[in-house]
């Protein structure tokens, strides 16, 4: 085993020379390995022109190196270090710092030189993190799956990176049972418990449960979440988190518990002057009046949501949404020209096209196929979605609409539907 020059800011191509130089060859040798003329070696070597991937692991395999230890006047944990503080840029979001430290100190020989299996994996699931950072997402796949053949062999803390990784790609990606398996598999970790960010890991297990509708487990990893904010970024994190939290409460049912939240959200929004998420809490806030029966202040908070929220984005129309949803419950002339517009808005949009064409049909319940299209399209869709709180305002126009028609058997069954479905909602609290 060789040892390696112990200053770690030199560029990896010196690296290199160190060890043909060490097992005695020369520039010209060098050449002839890689069927190159010696001045690409000397352009190399002058900072001018890079080492790729492959001619290195062909140098290194001429020189029978099977692996680069740390020489004297090396002290422990250095390179470590200088990982460490790269992927503190990098997970702060200063990517254009993170670049420059990472030329600056030539981190990339971490990966193309024989280093300890542990340094080289943890270059690399830092790599990870960086690709996800710049939307490379493919990038970041690909070195997963070149690192998992490996993965036993890493220490925990690589191990626990590995699984976190894992489960952020699957989230990016709308795969929450497979995200929630691996951020599972890094929660087992002890390294876990020696992570100052310890809430991102029960972040990331409440966004899965959030988006498979399972709101009782999301908001069980979320109140975990909440009560292990660190120092960093307390505010910033204890405001998203606070968001979700009042979102899930509204699925569950819990309207006291939501407005806490929402109220929690639109105070730290103000202090952060986030307007993204005072447009969330004022949106929570018009479900919750919604659900209360107070529909003229919905549209206010509903409204103020608007005014805070790009037109045109996804945002924006689901906060339309629920302001037609108030003003059909108050009888206003306006929904039917609201829905008009906006239908030819998100025409295009399969999840937008039935939520707005149900709307209409709530117009005419009067008829058959009003009745029909709310019963074998709209519930059969938010049951697949597991989003309750609409499907429970639906329930309530039926109900209304069969008592109104004096069909007592009817009303029965959609009350029978509601209970069931409440029942079901409040037993999901289970692993996935």
């Amino acid at each position: 085993m060789m040892t390696y020059p112990t200053d770690l800011t030199m560029p990896t191509a010196n690296i290199v020379a160190y060890i043909y130089k060490a097992k005695g060859g020369s520039q010209a040798e060098v050449a002839d390995i890689l069927g190159c003329d010696i001045r690409t070696i000397e352009r190399i070597e002058e900072g001018k022109e890079k080492y790729t991937k492959e001619q290195i692991k062909k140098i290194v395999d001429f020189y029978k190196v099977d692996r680069l230890a740390v020489g004297p006047g090396h002290y422990a944990g250095e390179d470590v270090k200088l990982l460490r503080m790269w992927r503190t840029r990098i997970s702060a979001g200063k990517l254009k710092d993170a670049e420059k430290y990472h030329d600056k100190y030539h981190l990339e020989k971490y990966d193309f030189l024989p280093f300890d299996l542990d340094l080289s994996m943890l270059y690399n699931m830092f790599l990870v993190k960086y690709y996800v950072k710049v939307d490379m997402v493919d990038d970041a796949k690909q070195i997963l799956s070149e690192a998992e053949p490996r993965v036993e062999e890493a220490n925990d803390e690589n191990q626990y990176h590995y699984h976190y990784n894992k489960g952020i790609v699957f989230l990016l990606e709308n795969e929450y049972k497979e995200a929630l398996k691996h951020f599972s598999l890094a929660y087992k970790r002890e390294y876990v418990e020696k992570k100052p960010h310890a809430h991102l890991i029960h972040y990331n297990m409440g966004l899965c449960y959030s988006n498979l509708g399972v709101c009782m487990s999301a908001i069980v990893q979320y109140e975990i979440a909440y009560t292990l904010l660190d120092r960093e970024q307390p505010y910033y994190y204890a405001m998203i988190i606070s968001n979700n939290l009042s979102v899930n409460y509204i699925k569950s049912g819990n309207f006291v518990l939501a407005k806490k939240y929402a109220d929690k959200t639109m105070s730290l929004a103000e202090k952060l002057q986030s307007e993204k998420h005072q447009s969330r809490a004022s949106r929570n806030m018009g479900c919750i009046c919604i659900e209360e029966n107070e529909f003229k202040e919905a549209l206010e908070h509903l409204e103020n949501s608007l005014a805070l929220t790009e037109e045109g984005g996804i945002e924006f129309i689901d906060t339309l949404y629920y302001k037609i949803l108030s003003l059909i419950y108050l009888g206003h002339p306006s929904a039917e020209q609201e829905i008009a517009n906006i239908k030819l808005m998100s025409k295009y949009d399969k999840h937008f096209s039935i939520l707005f064409t149900s709307l209409s049909h709530l117009l005419t319940l009067e008829s058959d196929d009003s009745i029909e299209y709310i019963e074998n399209t709209t519930i059969p869709y938010l049951l697949e979605r597991s989003d309750h709180f609409q499907i429970f305002q639906y329930y309530r126009f039926l109900e209304k609409h069969y008592t109104s028609t004096d069909k007592k058997i009817k009303v029965w069954e959609v009350q029978l539907r509601y209970a069931n479905l409440y029942k079901e909602m409040m037993s999901l609290g289970g692993e996935i």
